[in-house]
């Protein structure tokens, strides 16, 4: 029976897999990232856990040996890159001496994790340890209990993991019946935010645009009037990636207008902007963006990665992107140093940027079977423990430091650090297996800045500059992040949604109320319902 049930919620799996792609939508805290600073707690949990660290280095090397009979494969479900980790990985006889135990790492196919991960548990094959990249995904297996049932059994084991997470996202991961469903790093990841070609505005004498109707002014001359002034028709207002499944970037545009996502109104209501008219206004600004031409022509098609060149090279005046990693990404990829001081914050013409998430970018598990392993659930929870927080053991595997030569982190007096990768072809963003491994356990707090070079160089300052004034920006109330809708209904609706918003803004149809009506009754209504009722579960309305 209960194979029968896994065999459903695979095909429920693949559907929600097709419509990730086509949306290009992601569950909260796990692709667009934020940052909350760390509390004094969470401090304190990491200082703990680095001294206790240390003390046991000594034994480390005992206890390895000890636990190398216990086998433990970790199961990354959205990782940054399907490659295999090479067979002699540096992370991987890292976390074997440090922590004990034979470890192996799996990296799902693009787009199939959910597909995998079910197809592992029906055959009776499943992983110990599981990154999960959507809360989607770890509900779907929590609920079949095919999962570690509660993590507060473990909570003696992993006490800066909890102190991390805090009290927002320990209340999401909790059951009504008080179990915890995972566990997580901070809440948050990269700054993200629109940035505005400075230079671009000083070349042609225009000032900050305050409001939509000036920032189609300014992405008209940024496109037709030869901003960097090389003489040649080759700059575009605004970029975004599409992947040939999805509007990209230019669904952030939304933001201009009102809240991404369901919200509660002053009249103490659960709205949405399809509701309330601002995604209309939207729509209509990102069709005559189209229309205009000031967009990058191959904007839907075009996907992230085959994006980059262009932007590093300085084609476009406009870009949703951290500030940080355009920076870092910019240099690494040959872009010329005028990008650093060149590219700001823009104004968000009457607008606010997202909420900040309430998530970590991974949420962790383990099945049931290894569960019932103690001497496997002792290893992991030590691996947990010792990499929260900013311990020298989350920043040798994340980002390599320790492990490899071009890697490296400095702690500033402040309490800050700089981790700096000065190989950018073969960094985490490229070859080596801390793009794998540091999945995770990834945690961005607001002060961990990256960088390109061991020394801090103009790139490095401009990222710390950017990132700090992003965070200061106004953004849109957080209540939505606490939402986690049946994935089913969220499915969908989401399809209706996907399929006409491209249409509209490639000129294919202009229904809106029709639009409206069939989001409504293909699962929005539903949604808008379950909004509401998690709002009041987590007392955000009357």
């Amino acid at each position: 029976m209960k194979k029968k049930k896994m065999m459903q919620i695979l095909a429920l799996a693949a559907a929600m897999a097709m419509v990730m792609t086509a949306c290009g939508d992601k569950d909260s805290g796990n692709s667009q990232e934020s940052s909350k600073a760390e509390s004094s707690d969470a401090a304190e949990s990491s200082e703990k856990a680095e001294e206790e660290s240390a003390e046991e280095d000594a034994a480390g090397g005992e206890d390895a040996a000890e636990g190398s009979d216990v086998t433990i494969e970790a199961f990354v479900t959205n990782p940054w890159t399907s490659r295999a980790p090479a067979q002699d990985d540096p992370y991987e006889a890292y976390i074997e001496q440090k922590f004990g135990g034979d470890w192996t790492l799996t990296c799902a196919m693009e787009g199939e994790g959910e597909n995998e991960l079910v197809t592992r548990f029906t055959s009776d094959a499943e992983p110990d340890l599981i990154g999960f990249g959507t809360a989607t995904q770890l509900d779907m297996l929590y609920n079949e209990g095919v999962l570690l049932d509660d993590w507060n059994v473990y909570a003696d084991k992993i006490p800066s993991v909890l102190a991390n997470m805090g009290d927002d996202q320990i209340a999401y991961y909790t059951t009504e019946d008080g179990k915890l469903k995972a566990v997580g790093g901070m809440p948050g990841g990269q700054i993200w935010a629109f940035m505005i070609r400075q230079d671009w505005l000083d070349n042609l004498e225009l000032a900050m645009p305050t409001t939509p109707e000036e920032l189609l002014q300014v992405m008209k001359a940024f496109t037709f009037n030869d901003p960097d002034g090389n003489g040649v028709d080759d700059t575009y207002g605004f970029t975004a990636a599409g992947g040939g499944s999805g509007i990209g970037e230019v669904a952030k545009l939304l933001m201009m207008y009102g809240n991404p996502s369901f919200y509660i109104t002053d009249e103490n209501t659960a709205s949405h902007p399809i509701l309330d008219g601002s995604y209309k206004e939207f729509l209509d600004f990102a069709k005559s963006m189209v229309d205009e031409k000031v967009i990058d022509p191959d904007w839907y098609t075009l996907g992230w990665d085959e994006r980059k060149p262009n932007l590093f090279q300085g084609a476009y005046g406009i870009c949703y992107y951290p500030p940080e990693a355009l920076m870092m990404e910019t240099s690494g990829g040959g872009g010329s140093e005028s990008l650093a001081t060149g590219w700001t914050i823009m104004d968000m013409c009457g607008g606010k940027l997202d909420a900040l998430d309430l998530l970590s970018e991974t949420r962790c598990s383990v099945s049931a079977k290894t569960a019932e392993d103690s001497a496997k659930m002792d290893i992991i929870c030590d691996f947990l423990e010792k990499t929260a927080g900013m311990s020298d053991d989350y920043l040798n595997i994340r980002f390599g430091a320790g492990i490899e030569e071009q890697m490296g982190f400095v702690r500033n007096d402040d309490g800050s650090i700089y981790a700096w990768q000065d190989d950018f072809s073969n960094t985490v963003f490229g070859q080596t297996n801390a793009c794998s491994w540091g999945q995770l356990i990834v945690s961005r707090p607001a002060n961990l800045t990256l960088g390109a070079t061991e020394a801090v160089d103009i790139w490095t300052e401009r990222a710390m500059k950017l990132k700090n004034e992003a965070m200061e920006m106004d953004r849109w109330s957080v209540n939505y992040r606490f939402l986690n809708p049946d994935p089913t209904v969220k499915t969908e609706a989401g399809n209706v949604e996907s399929q006409f918003v491209s249409r509209y803004i490639l000129g294919e149809t202009d229904d809106y109320d029709g639009f409206v009506e069939s989001w409504l009754s293909s699962g929005g209504q539903e949604l808008l319902e379950d909004a509401e009722q998690t709002f009041r579960k987590y007392g955000l309305m009357e």
